[in-house]
């Protein structure tokens, strides 16, 4: 490790931009690699992925993409942890959350420490319920722990608890063992119970847990990626029993967003910070960190993130364990998801043109928009995501792209319309293919029709006729 006195310059040169050993700025160029996101969006499109996954594998045995402090998304870089909502996290992939609860006036309120995140525990249930609903071959697995101090209360936590499921708990998992198989919590979401009072879920205790959280400086941040690495290799090479659980992140002398991305500041594209060592002085330390800015054989070491560490780490296979990530980008999540030994997609399930069979034009969501409500048409086939789908039959739901659903708006009659919605349990939104046709589960007898043969030409639906504007084909 660096002595003192290298501790004190590199100090000083992260202070002062551009001060750096040999001429080297402080930062390294823009970096944005897909494992580190802080944008406010879903970073991928995976609600359903689980439904390729064999369900007697035990929750110890799946590879699981999680987030750290999941509902910390306001209060600055200090506090804050996320910035996709519950439900953008849920629809990229996301299936184990960390949900701190703070026990006030008999509710609770989503907490990090003592700020707090305006949103309740009841608001993470229903969505939760929600993407359940639509989405029936996934779980939701949450750690649930009390969070700052507990004020106003007439109740236990357990019975506050109590209250919210009889309301909003229809998904709950009621515990039957200590590692239930996929198939037993398909539809259904887990508590990691992190309180006393009653049997709710899984034992939070119980877990073979990395969460190195505190750090002193910057420089700490090759120790916590030790850390973290040394716990991918235990799960591994552990007893597949043992539910294993890795936390990348850190903070108190760091940045959140610091430790996940290695960044000069918090954005997605943001340069790395450079450590202030180059090579080949010092090509001996921090072997894992990337060698950047090379000039006439000297490069600058610069720090690497833990979201990044971690994805490169894991891209050629292995398993991990539950991984608990802050500002998760869409190469983290989806290498997770991968070492789970996915079932190959049925054809219909790969988003794909889909055409109309007289006009040869494709299923197009008007305007690339992905409000709910948006109409679809006919169009010149160009590629584009509002023009792509994907058919998921355990449900019914013809996803587009753009992560909403084919909806009839429950009018089956000649001439109803044809929008996107969020995917619901309701039969507005489920099809069934019959030949080529597309018939909603309201009425088979009704089809998705085009009305005309032109770019622009509305999708509705009509009486089935056979005709071949009630033929749908697969495309590229």
């Amino acid at each position: 490790m660096i002595n003192i006195k290298r501790k004190t310059l590199i100090a000083l040169m992260a202070a002062l931009p551009g001060l750096s050993l040999l001429g080297f700025s402080h930062s390294a160029s823009a970096h944005n690699d897909g494992a580190y996101n802080h944008d406010y969006a879903a970073v991928a499109h995976n609600p359903s992925w689980m439904s390729r996954v064999d369900g007697s594998k035990r929750v110890s045995q799946l590879s699981l993409p999680g987030t750290h402090d999941t509902m910390s998304i306001k209060a600055g870089d200090i506090w804050q942890n996320q910035t996709m909502t519950l439900m953008q996290q849920l629809n990229s992939g996301i299936r184990v959350f960390d949900m701190r609860t703070r026990h006030i006036n008999d509710t609770f309120r989503m907490h990090h420490g003592i700020i707090a995140q305006d949103t309740y525990f009841d608001d993470v249930l229903r969505d939760i319920t929600h993407f359940l609903n639509a989405n029936p071959s996934e779980t939701v697995l949450f750690r649930l722990r009390a969070e700052h101090t507990s004020e106003n209360n007439t109740r236990s936590y357990a019975a506050t608890l109590d209250s919210y499921l009889a309301q909003n708990g229809s998904k709950h998992w009621v515990p039957t063992n200590s590692n239930p198989t996929l198939d037993e919590i398909r539809g259904k979401f887990v508590i990691l119970q992190e309180f006393s009072g009653g049997n709710y879920g899984l034992s939070y205790g119980y877990i073979d847990k990395q969460d190195d959280y505190q750090m002193s400086t910057n420089w700490d941040l090759y120790d916590k990626w030790t850390s973290i690495k040394n716990h991918i290799v235990k799960a591994q090479n552990g007893n597949r029993n043992t539910i294993y659980m890795n936390y990348l992140s850190a903070a108190v002398g760091s940045m959140p967003y610091f430790v996940s991305s290695g960044h000069s500041s918090n954005g997605t594209s943001a340069p790395r910070l450079a450590t202030g060592l180059t090579t080949p002085g010092w090509k001996n330390s921090y072997p894992d960190f990337p060698r950047v800015s090379c000039f006439i054989g000297i490069c600058t070491i610069a720090f690497e993130g833990t979201n990044t560490l971690t994805a490169d780490y894991i891209a050629n296979g292995g398993f991990t364990g539950m991984v608990m990530a802050d500002f998760p980008g869409k190469r983290l999540i989806e290498n997770i998801i991968k070492l789970n030994d996915l079932k190959p997609l049925h054809p219909e399930q790969k988003y794909r043109e889909l055409k109309d069979g007289r006009s040869g034009l494709c299923l197009d969501v008007s305007g690339g928009s992905s409000a709910s409500g948006t109409n679809v048409a006919l169009w010149t086939c160009n590629g584009g995501q509002n023009q792509k789908w994907a058919y998921d039959a355990s449900t019914g739901f013809m996803r587009s792209a753009l992560g909403k659903c084919l909806d009839n708006r429950g009018q089956a009659h000649n001439g109803g319309e044809i929008v996107i919605w969020d995917c619901v349990n309701s039969n507005n939104l489920k099809f069934d293919w019959v030949g080529t046709s597309l018939r909603n589960r309201h009425n088979n007898n009704i089809a998705v029709d085009a009305y005309g043969t032109g770019a622009g030409s509305q999708v509705g639906q009509w009486s089935y006729h056979g005709g071949a504007n009630q033929q749908w084909h697969w495309g590229n």
